[in-house]
């Protein structure tokens, strides 16, 4: 088994109020945490159990759950990623499953 090295970097996002500027444009107030994880291999049967629940997980992050408060996505370097299911394994250790949506990677 690899060593855990919890050494990736990830904002955890949570929405701001809606607020505008005054020219009336939306202001991004989103509210950003930065904590350590590691990234996991989604194993094959959790990657079909989810497929035939409609769901398709891009990647998976550990990070400690008390850092966690419900955040619904998250940024990992450019990309976002949307939260669609987490899991506590321990008191140390909780699973974030993402997945992406189209005009969220990379800045695209």
């Amino acid at each position: 088994m690899a060593e855990k090295t919890w050494d990736l970097d990830i904002d955890l996002i949570a929405p701001g109020r809606s607020e505008t500027d005054e020219f009336g444009n939306p202001v991004n107030n989103e509210k950003r945490t930065t904590v350590q994880s590691y990234e996991k291999q989604i194993q094959r049967y959790e990657f079909y159990a989810a497929a035939q629940a409609g769901i398709r997980p891009n990647k998976l992050f550990v990070i400690h759950p008390f850092e966690y408060s419900g955040e619904p996505k998250i940024q990992v370097g450019e990309d976002i990623y949307y939260i669609i299911r987490t899991y506590q394994m321990s008191n140390d250790e909780m699973e974030l499953y993402v997945e992406t949506k189209v005009g969220d990677r990379g800045g695209v």
